[in-house]
């Protein structure tokens, strides 16, 4: 190295490389090379060198070396796999602005099969954040001509946003869509390799300021790489008030809970659930192949009503929760006269599912200290809670209420079944 001025120096042999092994496996190497400090790097001429092998040369080269996000050549890695020798994530990193940068890479293998990858990323610090991914591939097993040749196209989209509107409104978006074979296809990486699920998650969260109350949306989407099941939920919606005093004054002049009418400890909530659900299920090949479509939706409602007031040392909370559900089909399940198998077929129609339970319970709290005398120890202090509940609920599987269903098995057996037990909710 020889140094002619402040932050210019001459370099003999010189290697650039971002790996951080102590011998790369991968660098650009020059005879000749002028480094000016903070600002750039020209080699002449300049080699590509992987695993200290020379893949290529240029003419000449320029490299930054400027602190901070620049563009410029990703340098790639070499390997190999069952799909041949491979030079991995060779491409271009563009540095767009503070705020936003792309990335275009390149797997080639030499049997045949390339992968296309691309990167968009954004963010706006304190407000979102988000990128957008997408690959492109082309695998080949195999020579042509062998039984098990083939040759294959993959893709793979990946979606992420977050964002905070403001501290109660917040939205956080992680999608992905691929091919079943995706990753056994082009990915090197073990826990890619052993992957058996894709879950995907679109959410925004709604708060309300000096309210109990919240509401979220949600999109969901489950697929199995290895069987092809999809579960999706389009959408999810749901609403939630907490735990409400509608008798209680907005302020109070003095006295504090003890104060209190035995009326202002009454308080209740309530829930409500919007869910649509759509299922994909393979059928096996025996039985013809393919797949089969369920899609099911259904409202929920739940309200709880309870009080806590003191009677000397014991809380007594006298409590009632109701629930309602809402549904556009059921099912109905007979014994086919033919083969004597249970058929179960689906049914529109409009009902709702009531059901109710209500209660009461009993808690108090004492305290003890006990002193062991032993082993330096001064006192144990100790806390006892017990409780007692009772709780009544009718027994809604009675054929009265409507929800419950019998039909004669293959034994000629009565069996009892739910209208409802396949929907959203349950019975």
């Amino acid at each position: 190295i020889k140094k002619v001025d402040k932050d210019i120096m001459f370099v003999a042999k010189g290697r650039y490389t971002t790996c951080d092994a102590p011998d790369p496996h991968y660098y650009f190497g020059s005879p000749k090379m002028k480094v000016t400090m903070k600002d750039q790097i020209v080699a002449e001429p300049v080699y590509l060198f992987i695993a200290d092998v020379p893949v290529f040369a240029l003419p000449f080269g320029i490299f930054p070396s400027e602190r901070g996000r620049r563009s410029g050549i990703i340098a790639p890695a070499y390997g190999e796999s069952g799909r041949g020798r491979y030079l991995t994530h060779l491409g271009y990193y563009w540095a767009i602005s503070d705020y936003m940068d792309l990335s275009i890479r390149g797997d080639g293998y030499t049997k045949g099969s390339w992968v296309l990858y691309s990167d968009f990323r954004y963010v706006l610090r304190y407000s979102f954040t988000g990128g957008l991914s997408g690959s492109y591939a082309k695998t080949v097993s195999g020579l042509p001509g062998d039984p098990a040749y083939s040759k294959e196209t993959q893709f793979n989209v990946r979606l992420n946003h977050n964002q905070e509107f403001n501290p109660t409104t917040r939205l956080v978006v992680d999608f992905t869509f691929s091919s079943g074979n995706y990753y056994q296809r082009t990915s090197n990486n073990l826990e890619d390799l052993l992957r058996q699920n894709i879950v995907s998650n679109a959410t925004l969260m709604k708060s309300w300021e000096g309210t109990p109350n919240s509401m979220t949306l949600n999109v969901r989407r489950d697929q199995n790489l290895q069987t092809g099941q999809l579960n999706e939920v389009l959408p999810s919606f749901s609403f939630n008030m907490g735990q409400s005093f509608p008798f209680r004054p907005k302020k109070r002049s003095g006295g504090g809970e003890n104060s209190q009418q035995w009326y202002e400890l009454i308080g209740y909530s309530y829930g409500g659930q919007f869910l649509n659900v759509r299922n994909k299920t393979p059928v096996a090949q025996q039985l013809g192949g393919g797949f089969t479509h369920d899609e099911r939706r259904g409202i929920q409602h739940t309200i709880g009503v309870n009080a806590s007031p003191k009677l000397g040392y014991f809380t007594i909370t006298p409590f009632f929760n109701y629930a309602e559900k809402w549904y556009d089909k059921q099912i109905e399940r007979s014994r086919n006269p033919v083969d004597s198998s249970t058929v179960t077929r689906d049914v529109k129609v409009v009902k709702a599912v009531r059901y109710f339970d209500l209660g009461v319970s009993a808690a108090t709290k004492f305290y003890g200290v006990f002193q062991p005398g032993f082993f330096g120890i001064k006192g144990i202090r100790h806390q006892v809670s017990p409780s007692v509940t009772y709780t009544y609920q009718p027994d809604f599987s009675k054929l009265k209420y409507g929800y419950y269903g019998t039909y004669i098995d293959k034994l000629g057996v009565e069996q009892k079944y739910s209208f409802y037990e396949k929907e959203v909710f349950g019975s």
